[in-house]
Order: C-alpha cells, then structure tokens, then sequence
C-alpha cells in the first residue's frame, strides 16, 4: 500500500519519501537492535522499490542532483552493497543469510534497471545514426 501511495504521489511527496527511505526502511534495515524478522521486512521493501526501473532513476534525478536533498540514490546503493555479501571474519566468509540475498537482490535489481535505461539509449542513438545517414 505505501509503494504504491509513492508510486502514485511521488512528485508531491518528495520530502516525506526522503524520509521514508533515511529515517524508517534504511533505520530499521541496517539496525542491530532490530529484530531479524522487522530488518527483513524493510529489505523487502526495499527491494520492491528498487524492482521499480524508472523509480530508481527518478531518485537520482530528484535528490542526488539537488543539492538540497539527501544523495538517497547513492545511500541506498552503499547500504545495499555493504548489506550484500556477509562480513569477513578471519579468513571465512560468515553465513549468507536472507538479509544478504535480499540487499544483494536490491542491488541488482538497480544494476538492471541502469543496464535498461543504457540500452534504451544505445538503441534511441542508433535509430538517429541511421536517420542521419540517410
């Protein structure tokens, strides 16, 4: 329900999904004092914001170009790289949990949405060469 009020009502609630995101699934995501199921819950969805191609566009955009907002894109990314692989501990890898899997998801969820925007550009400009050739 609340991505969707987002999804929907995003250009008139940029401070509060500023929030949202820093304040409340980042907070709850990354805290230890959490408990594992409420962590889960918030890299879940997480997730489904990042599954969302031009939402992950319209946050850099929005806020990593504004200098009066948070870099929210370039934070979610950091905490989902540093949230997807499990820490080292001596010379072993700890256990890969679902928290692991879930930010690690995220992150590729992000890395393909830029691999479709790049794409779409690669086809838009070799549309136009072939429009100037001719």
């Amino acid at each position: 329900a609340i991505f969707n009020l987002f999804l929907h009502f995003k250009r008139h609630l940029k401070v509060q999904l500023e929030i949202f995101f820093t304040s409340v699934h980042l907070k709850i995501a990354g805290c230890g004092s959490a408990s594992y199921e409420q962590r889960e819950l918030a890299l879940e969805s997480l997730v489904e914001f990042c599954r969302e191609p031009s939402l992950m566009l319209e946050l850099y955009e929005n806020y990593d170009c504004d200098v009066r907002c948070t870099n929210l894109f370039e934070t979610l990314a950091k905490f989902l790289v540093t949230r997807g692989v499990p820490p080292e501990e001596g010379q072993a890898r700890g256990n890969f949990t679902s928290l692991h899997k879930l930010a690690f998801s995220g992150l590729m969820s992000i890395l393909h949405s830029l691999s479709l925007r790049c794409a779409s550009h690669k086809h838009f400009r070799r549309d136009q060469l072939e429009t100037l050739e001719q």
